[in-house]
């Protein structure tokens, strides 16, 4: 049994019932206010001074203000407990996902070091190709200068400019049919329709070859005969034309020629020279002994070079040779902006938009006009290589060239003239010539046509 120990005023203090008898004694005659309980849980003696002062009975069990304050510390450290043990648990997440990133870190790392050694490897596989390609070059042109000259033009040995020779008369070039150059996709250049096939031509430039679209062997659809008709460039553009349009480039100019001529609707005017790697002096060489040959008519010139001087590393010097070498004929100049070719690298590309700036700024200057190609280009516009046209690429590009020169050639259409061989006093125009009036009536009636439940309710 436990006792209380204190004065009138309340200060009591808790004693064990082992106290002394006189304690006890002293305990019954002390005025309490308050009513006197066991504490349920430390046995002691406590008062409560909720009430009058009462005896109690001892089996009256209460809780102490000290177990209670207790009671209440105990629910605070465990809450406390809890909450520091989840964040134990959230903390022990987040080093278990960061051991997870640091593995998958280490693994891409050693991704990327594999990547890099599979890039040495292509480079050098890359430029092995490339000296392979240039010994199958070297080969090709010396195949080519051992062939007669008569297998690839109509002009002599002597003489590259075209004029002909008498042993050389009686001989035709092959017939090409499909596809006679792996960088255009179709054989037909200007005039190639109608049962007729157009085949590359083999021009000696200084020493070099160049590819252009002219017509050779006609093969007649419906005797599948082949007549002998050769035009040399002395002959183009046809007599009656005023206006030429001149395309020089690089191997992508070739793989446009067969749209942009379908494009243009004007095939007669419109004249390709190309090859794969020409640089910008190479095609104006093209361009000067071209017009050596052919006819003194106006022309205008469209000029899609530039990318394989920035390949090489050489695109500092591409606009002052441009200036210097075009000087005089800026007024009739299209050039055509550089392709931004994206996979060669970020310098290539950064490169490609600087020389841009560059041929623009001059264009401002000069009077030519610059074709921006970069806002019909996109990146589905390239093939594998980035570098090459695709199908859509040669829409796009062929669709901006024939609205560039579009202006410059009217609505010119060459002159029907009659066959010389002709009876009748040549009254006849040439087979080509009728199939191309026969087309233009038919599309005439086609788009005059209306049909008769339409014409009943239109009245």
């Amino acid at each position: 049994m436990q006792v209380l120990q204190g004065g009138a005023t309340g200060d009591y203090t808790e004693r064990p019932a082992s106290a002394a008898p006189q304690e006890r004694a002293l305990v019954d005659n002390m005025q309490v206010s308050g009513q006197i309980a066991k504490c349920a849980s430390c046995g002691w003696l406590s008062v409560e001074n909720d009430g009058p002062a009462e005896e109690t009975e001892p089996s009256k069990e209460v809780t102490c203000g000290m177990c209670r304050r207790l009671q209440r510390i105990e629910n605070a450290s465990q809450e406390v407990v809890r909450e520091m043990s989840s964040r134990l648990d959230g903390i022990c997440e987040e080093m278990q996902r960061a051991a997870g990133d640091k593995t998958r870190i280490a693994q891409l790392m050693q991704r990327v070091q594999c990547l890099e050694e599979e890039k040495v490897v292509d480079a050098a596989k890359l430029v092995e190709l490339g000296h392979k390609i240039a010994e199958l070059e070297g080969k090709i042109a010396q195949l080519e200068d051992k062939h007669p000259a008569a297998d690839r033009h109509p002009s002599s040995d002597k003489d590259s400019c075209g004029s002909n020779s008498g042993s050389q008369q009686g001989k035709t070039p092959p017939v090409t049919e499909g596809n006679g150059n792996p960088e255009i996709p179709e054989a037909r250049g200007a005039g190639g329709k109608n049962g007729t096939l157009d085949s590359r031509v083999q021009v000696p430039i200084s020493g070099t070859s160049v590819e252009k679209t002219a017509p050779a062997e006609r093969v007649s659809a419906e005797e599948g005969t082949s007549h002998s008709s050769v035009q040399q460039s002395s002959n183009r553009p046809p007599e009656g034309l005023l206006r030429e349009v001149l395309v020089v480039g690089d191997g992508n100019v070739g793989r446009v020629a067969a749209t942009l001529v379908r494009d243009i609707g004007i095939p007669d005017s419109v004249e390709f020279l190309y090859r794969r790697e020409a640089t910008a002096k190479q095609a104006h060489e093209f361009v000067t002994l071209y017009e050596m040959q052919a006819r003194d008519v106006a022309r205008s010139y469209v000029l899609h070079v530039g990318l394989n001087e920035v390949l090489r590393g050489e695109a500092e010097q591409l606009t002052p040779r441009l200036e210097e070498m075009w000087k005089g004929k800026e007024a009739s100049l299209v050039v055509c902006s550089i392709p931004e070719v994206t996979t060669k690298g970020r310098e290539v590309q950064a490169k490609t938009v600087l020389v841009n700036e560059e041929l623009h700024a001059w264009c401002r200057r000069s009077g030519a006009r610059f074709l921006d190609l970069a806002k019909v280009l996109s990146p589905n516009c390239f093939t594998r290589d980035g570098v090459r046209y695709s199908h859509e690429g040669v829409q796009r590009v062929a669709r901006a060239m024939a609205e560039a020169v579009a202006p410059f050639l009217g609505k010119q259409r060459p002159p029907v003239t009659p066959a010389p061989n002709d009876r009748k006093g040549g009254r006849y125009p040439r087979k080509q010539a009728l199939w191309r009036a026969v087309e233009t009536l038919v599309e005439g009636l086609r788009q005059n046509y209306t049909p008769t439940a339409n014409r009943k309710w239109q009245q």
